[in-house]
C-alpha cells in the first residue's frame, strides 16, 4: 500500500529527516504541530515538510489546504463523516512538482505517485480521516493546530518552471528549519562549501569513494562530489539547528 524509505544517518541523528514515499492507495488525511504545539503536548518538536514528487501516474493527486477557508467546527464535522476530502484541495501532479507543507496544514497523499520527503526529524502526525481503515484518529489534538484554509500558491511550484540548469543553484524552498536546493552538474562547484544532505534527482556521481544515485541520501560537502556524469542533479539540504 506504500512504500517508505528513511534515510538515515548511520551515526547519529539529524535534524532533518530525508524520506522517499511510493503509493498505491490514499494515505489518511493529516496535520502537524509547529514547534510551540507540540512543546506543549510534551513532544521536542513540531514537524514542517516538503515534497518533491518525481514519479506519478496519469491521475496521481496530492491533497494539500482547502478549497476554501471554513471553520473549525465544520472541519472537525467533516473529519468525522469522511468529507473533509471533498473540503480539500487535490493537485493534480506531475514529475517535478513540488510542495512546501508548514505545519497546520491540513494534507494527503494520493495513490500512484513517489515522492523525496524533507521533513523536521519528528514523529508526530495527527491522523483526521483515515478512509474507514479502523486506525486510531487524533481529532482533538488535530483541530487544535490545523489551519483551515487553502494552501499559499507560493508554496508549489515546479523544477521546470523558472529554470533548473546552467544557472546556478537554485533555492527552492525556506524555513526557520532546513532549505533545499537545486543543483546540477554544472553549479556543484558554485555551491558553499559544508556539509549538506544530498539527495540525487537524476544521473551519477562520486562522494568519498561512494557512488552516489538517485535512491541514495549522501552526507557531505557539494564541494567534494566528482566524476559526475553530464545529467547529474541533486537536491541539496541544508538543516537549521534549533
Amino acid at each position: 500500500m506504500i512504500g517508505e524509505v528513511w534515510h538515515q544517518h548511520p551515526d547519529a541523528p539529524l535534524p532533518v529527516l530525508v524520506k522517499s514515499l511510493f503509493t498505491s492507495e490514499h494515505l489518511s488525511v493529516q496535520v502537524h504541530p509547529d514547534d510551540a504545539s507540540a512543546r506543549r503536548a510534551g513532544l521536542p518538536r513540531g514537524k514542517e515538510e516538503w515534497w518533491l514528487v518525481t514519479a506519478a501516474a496519469p491521475d496521481a493527486t496530492l491533497g494539500v489546504g482547502l478549497r476554501a477557508p471554513v471553520t473549525a467546527e465544520a472541519l472537525r464535522a467533516a473529519a468525522i463523516d469522511g468529507s473533509i476530502i471533498d473540503f480539500m484541495e487535490w493537485f493534480p501532479v506531475n514529475e517535478g512538482d513540488f510542495f512546501h507543507i508548514p505545519p497546520g496544514t491540513v494534507h494527503a497523499i494520493g495513490p500512484g505517485v513517489d515522492i523525496v520527503e524533507v521533513q523536521q526529524n519528528a514523529d508526530v502526525t495527527y491522523r483526521l480521516y483515515d478512509y474507514g481503515r479502523g486506525r486510531e484518529l487524533h481529532l482533538d489534538a488535530g483541530m487544535a493546530v490545523a489551519q483551515p484554509l487553502p494552501h499559499p500558491p507560493e508554496l508549489h511550484g515546479n523544477l521546470a518552471k523558472g529554470g533548473v540548469d546552467g544557472e546556478g543553484p537554485r533555492l527552492l524552498t525556506r524555513c526557520p528549519h532546513f532549505s533545499v536546493w537545486y543543483v546540477d552538474a554544472s553549479s556543484l562547484g558554485a555551491f558553499p562549501s559544508g556539509a549538506f544532505q544530498l539527495v540525487p534527482l537524476a544521473g551519477n556521481a562520486a562522494l568519498a569513494d561512494s557512488a552516489i544515485r538517485p535512491g541514495i541520501v549522501a552526507w557531505g560537502d557539494p564541494a567534494d562530489v566528482g566524476q559526475a556524469s553530464e545529467d547529474f542533479a541533486c537536491l541539496v539540504i541544508d538543516a537549521v539547528e534549533p
